[in-house]
This record gives C-alpha cells, structure tokens and sequence, in this order.
C-alpha cells in the first residue's frame, strides 16, 4: 500500500507543477503581450513623426518650387513684354517690309490650303 500512496503523492505533486507552470505560462503570456503594445505603440509614434515630417519637408518643396515657378512666369512675361516693344519699333520703322511679309505668308497659306 505504501506504492499507491506513493504513486498518489506523486500525481498529486505533478499535478501541482502543472498548475503552478499554467500559471507560470499565463504570466509570460501577459508580459509578452505587455510588451507586443508597448512596441506597437512606439513603433506607431515612430510612423507618426516621420509621415510628419514628411509632409513638412513635403511643403517646404512645393513652396520652393511655386517661388520658382512664380519667378520663371515673371521672367516670362518680362521677356514678352519686351519682345512686343522690339516687333512694334520694328514695324514702326519699317512698315511696308511688315505689309509685304504678311501677304507673302497669306499667300503661302493660300497655295497650302488648296492642296
């Protein structure tokens, strides 16, 4: 009888480890899962400030490039308005070349058109 009680002793203890290793396991569950957040969390502040700075460095090249374009469409202008000036000195000077230019391209397109 001394080997039942023995053997009852020993399911008894086995049964007390299995109990204390749930335990154990359920703790290491918490403490992982304590940890995936706390990762999970960091890692979306992470995402955060980067789509932040981003879209920052993001305006600071579209303004650089509207300033450019602003320039560009002022340069633009300035040489068409001088441009202008140059054609209408040069007709005013010479006005029968300007008149004789014109028909000779009308003609041109004239002769174009019919083909």
């Amino acid at each position: 009888m001394a080997d039942k009680k023995d053997e009852t002793v020993g399911v008894e203890d086995v049964a007390a480890e299995f109990a204390v290793l749930k335990s154990d396991i359920a703790r290491l569950t918490e403490a992982v899962r304590a940890l995936l957040e706390g990762q999970a969390e960091t890692a979306g502040e992470s995402v955060r400030a980067q789509a932040a700075a981003a879209r920052a460095k993001a305006g600071a090249v579209a303004d650089d490039v509207l300033a450019r374009g602003e320039a560009t469409a002022r340069q633009a202008c300035s040489r068409a308005g001088e441009i202008a000036g140059e054609v209408n000195t040069h007709v005013a000077r010479n006005p029968v070349l300007w008149v004789a230019g014109a028909i000779g391209l009308g003609f041109l397109i004239g002769l174009a058109s019919r083909r």
